[in-house]
């Protein structure tokens, strides 16, 4: 695919040549930057789900997705640097195709082990092939999975049973192997798409070509949320009938279902990518010593240049390597940028659990206002600071100044959030504990399963510790429970809903404040982005733009992506009160502390953003006078292999 205009497999129809523009390009980048970035807010939304499918704890969850980094960790230095001395636009095509297989792999677990015993014991199919055996009067009755767990004179509740279905470390290594696959086609996508750009556009025209590119692309968690939001009021299997409803803490999406229809999109959407050339032919002559120049022939075929640049040689790696690490803005600006990638780890990895234990929300209906609101908000900044950008070319000073600004209000918008949420209920029997009332009762094999008694605002660790005895099915409330008695402070007889679901308050103007500060917080710190991606490429030389960013994406990965969600997985776990423990076995965690839950995370995170302020800093001190517009005439320097002239960027030491 070297000629010029659109060509796939030496193909180079006339009538497609139209296409191969700049334009054309940025929409098809950003296009599939909607569908990368929807589907990584839908694993996001859907993680809790798949967490409670396979009984993962949030540590363990962590440390299975850092298999995205890893491969970036491995492979982005050596592919960026090949891909940006290559045809960028085949790189990224087989990149995305490595996106496409990761979600086949990652919808894997469910075709392999199904829904899972916990998920079918609450169906229609279930209930009837359980009673089949039954007499018709004891059928009448209202005869339910849940009454194994209600209260029993003698004998077992029958959750020894719950062992039969073994733990598997497979579908922890498929999860892990799919993250790996995906790491691949992110290195490629994030890293040569916004050198491409950059090379095939004017140089004070890059913030706003640019800006549109992630604009779009940060509509995708719209998307995402939305998509989450619509296959997890799927049950987790379409062809059953559940019992329990779509709010229920015990409902278990489709999770499985939306990665087979995003991996089906990617494919389309690689090929699409794969159509453009090496590069354009410019608008204007820029005059760029070492930049790629074709000529077409009537035919449409690419006409060699002879090019002095590195063509990729594997001995010119090395010094390449030391061009990178040696370069001073470049260090600031990608450790700045770690920490605060380590800053939103946890509340972005974390969001489904997060609107669960803080707001009491389920996992995708939280996200379903906050979420699009957050992503309005930093689309319109990303557009208005690349418009200001281009149209108003502010000094360097100006620029990095601003970002140390906004750097300083998200870290106090951050620590906003530990005031709002949800407080803990002071009646919550998490201990299981034996009082008087249910003294009779056998319950020590069950495991959590909150009832709340909704006359008195008081939960039960299970119904079988409130002393119910029956269960009605179609109106979900337990009856004859021995600890429903009536409020010693009460006159009168005080009527009892105890049902499913352990007793929450509403905060929903918490839930809204916290909705709307973070879409202003997102909304002014994304104004900051546009000044790291253009550090990035003006700090080094022309040459090594996308391996600079290739380099960035391997720091990000090494110190922020990996660590990240690990540290947030374990401050998580560190809150919890009660664990599902099953065959002796810990899993994931059943109840939090809602208010250890938000200081620890928030406090942590708005940590790790001041330390990203204090590199802003030092960035505003050193790169006051860096050319972000390609106004100033580079610099000729002598090239590391043949020591023919080459360019470099602005001194700003």
């Amino acid at each position: 695919m070297n000629g010029c205009g659109t060509s796939y497999f030496s193909w180079h129809p006339q009538w497609m040549q139209k296409f191969a523009k700049t334009r054309w390009f940025i929409v098809v980048y950003a296009l599939l930057g909607t569908i990368q970035s929807a589907s990584s807010t839908y694993f996001v939304i859907t993680l809790t789900t798949i967490e409670r499918r396979f009984r993962i704890p949030s540590q363990t969850t962590g440390i299975i997705l850092s298999g995205n980094e890893i491969s970036q960790i491995l492979l982005s230095l050596i592919l960026t640097y090949f891909g940006g001395q290559k045809n960028s636009p085949k790189w990224m095509s087989w990149g995305i195709i490595c996106s496409a297989l990761s979600c086949f792999i990652l919808a894997s677990p469910h075709f392999i082990y199904g829904a899972g015993e916990e998920a079918l014991q609450y169906t229609e199919q279930n209930y009837l092939l359980s009673n089949q055996n039954v007499s018709s009067e004891i059928v009448s009755q209202p005869v339910n999975p849940k009454n194994n767990k209600l209260c029993h004179n003698s004998g077992k509740t029958g959750e020894d049973s719950d062992c039969d279905e073994e733990f598997s470390y497979v579908p922890l290594i498929l999860i892990f192997l799919s993250q790996f696959v995906l790491g691949i086609g992110n290195t490629l996508y994030y890293s040569l798409g916004p050198a491409y750009i950059d090379n095939n556009t004017k140089q004070h025209n890059s913030p706003l070509m640019l800006s549109y590119a992630y604009s779009m692309r940060i509509f995708g968690p719209v998307i995402g949320y939305c998509f989450a939001y619509v296959i997890l009021r799927v049950y987790i299997d379409p062809t059953l009938t559940p019992l329990i409803s779509k709010d229920d803490p015990r409902w278990m999406g489709a999770w499985w279902l939306g990665w087979i229809m995003v991996g089906c999109s990617m494919f389309v959407f690689a090929l699409l990518i794969g159509l453009f050339p090496k590069s354009f032919k410019k608008e204007e002559n820029q005059g760029k010593p070492g930049a790629d120049s074709e000529k077409c022939d009537k035919n449409g075929k690419t006409e060699e240049k002879i090019e002095v640049k590195e063509n990729g040689e594997l001995k010119e790696f090395p010094k390449a390597i030391w061009r990178l690490i040696t370069n001073k803005l470049l260090m600031l600006n990608s450790f700045s940028s770690v920490f605060y990638i380590l800053s939103f780890s946890g509340p972005v990895t974390f969001m489904g659990r997060q609107m669960e234990v803080q707001f009491n929300k389920t996992s995708a209906g939280g996200s379903i206002f906050t979420g699009p609101l957050t992503m309005v908000g930093m689309a319109i900044g990303i557009l208005l600071s690349g418009f200001i950008m281009t149209k108003y070319r502010p000094r360097s000073s100006y620029v990095f100044f601003w970002s140390l600004i906004v750097g300083l209000i998200s870290m106090f918008g951050t620590l906003s959030y530990t005031q709002l949420g949800c407080g803990s209920n002071d009646s919550l029997l998490v201990d299981g504990s034996i009082i008087s009332c249910n003294s009779n009762c056998v319950c020590d094999d069950i495991s959590y399963s909150p009832v709340c008694d909704r006359s008195m605002s008081r939960t039960f660790y299970s119904a079988c510790h409130a002393g119910c005895k029956t269960y009605n099915e179609k109106q979900n409330i337990y009856s004859d429970c021995a600890c429903d008695v009536k409020s010693s402070m009460s006159k009168f007889e005080v009527v009892h809903n105890i049902s499913s679901g352990a007793c929450v308050g509403d905060c929903s103007f918490d839930y809204y404040a916290y909705s709307f500060i973070s879409m202003a917080s997102s909304f002014l710190c994304i104004t900051g982005l546009m000044s790291s991606v253009l550090l990035n490429f003006r700090a080094v030389e022309p040459r090594d733009k996308a391996f600079a960013q290739g380099f960035a994406l391997f720091t990000a990965s090494l110190f922020g992506l990996i660590p990240g969600p690990i540290i947030f997985g374990r401050i998580i776990d560190s809150t919890c009160l009660i664990w599902n423990e099953k065959c002796g076995r810990q899993g994931n965690c059943l109840l939090y502390d809602p208010i250890k839950f938000r200081y620890y995370m928030h406090a942590s995170s708005a940590f790790f953003v001041l330390i990203g302020v204090g590199f802003d800093f030092l960035i505003w001190c050193y790169a006051k006078n860096l050319d972000l517009y390609g106004e100033e005439k580079p610099k000729p320097i002598k090239n590391d292999k043949d020591n023919s002239p080459e360019t470099q960027p602005l001194n700003t030491e």
